[in-house]
């Protein structure tokens, strides 16, 4: 069992229809293990569920924190992780007998699915269960990248801090599948890189991680951050911010 740990929360960013989002200050103590077919075929769901149980308010959602959060506070002048090396490649299946998690033909952009009936790589709907045959035709794109992270990588350093300032590495809730001997991933970050560890190869060969996750919170529109109180800059804990 997995208890709600009581952590302290950063203001992270507002969203484009005006709610404020925060990230815990630190990744969880608890730790989970994520294995083979089924940890790349649930991971994406299973820390999401887990977070929103665990971290959900009155005036609140709550999901882990997913790749796309990373890569929207990026430099992409100092480098851009589209020119790492095979990045959105193809592979075609042309033979052999290889295997794939179940979801893998529900992911957008494999085997050329597209269109919003197809799960981007941090989205995923409901459980799923198992492997199937890699068929013949196929096409897998890369979408894994791997990156020694500075704090020139992003906009601001606040959030070099926030992702790498840490003392535990932890997942984010997005698969990503490396080519040429293919891999199915579940990103995560550590103090100084973004990237990934494999759950389930092409021959079926199972690692497996197991390391913390990182919860973020979603306010209502009507919830706002109270930033008027004597005494309180957001600085620290015992100065935290209040919500209104």
């Amino acid at each position: 069992m997995i208890n709600k740990e009581q952590l302290n929360w950063r203001v992270f960013d507002k969203t484009e229809d005006g709610r404020v989002r925060l990230i815990s200050a630190t990744p969880t103590t608890a730790k989970i293990s994520l294995r083979g077919e089924n940890g790349y075929n649930n991971g994406v769901y299973l820390l999401d569920e887990l977070c929103n149980t665990l971290y959900k308010g009155e005036n609140a959602t709550a999901k882990n924190l997913k790749i796309e959060d990373i890569q929207d506070k990026m430099d992409l002048n100092y480098w851009d992780y589209h020119e790492y090396e095979g990045y959105g490649n193809i592979y075609i299946q042309e033979s052999g007998s290889y295997i794939c998690p179940s979801i893998f033909y529900s992911e957008k952009n494999q085997n050329g699915n597209n269109g919003e009936n197809y799960l981007d790589i941090s989205e995923q709907e409901s459980l799923i269960t198992g492997w199937v045959e890699l068929e013949i035709g196929t096409t897998v794109m890369q979408t894994y990248w791997y990156n020694n992270m500075s704090v020139e990588n992003y906009i601001l350093p606040f959030y070099y801090e926030t992702f790498h300032n840490i003392e535990t590495s932890y997942y984010l809730s997005s698969r990503s599948i490396s080519i040429g001997w293919i891999k199915y991933r579940l990103t995560y970050v550590t103090s100084s890189t973004l990237g990934t560890g494999y759950l389930l190869d092409q021959d079926g060969g199972n690692g497996m991680n197991t390391i913390g996750y990182r919860p973020m919170i979603t306010l209502d529109r009507n919830v706002e951050i109270d930033t008027n109180v004597e005494g309180k800059d957001g600085s620290s804990p015992d100065k935290a911010w209040g919500i209104k």
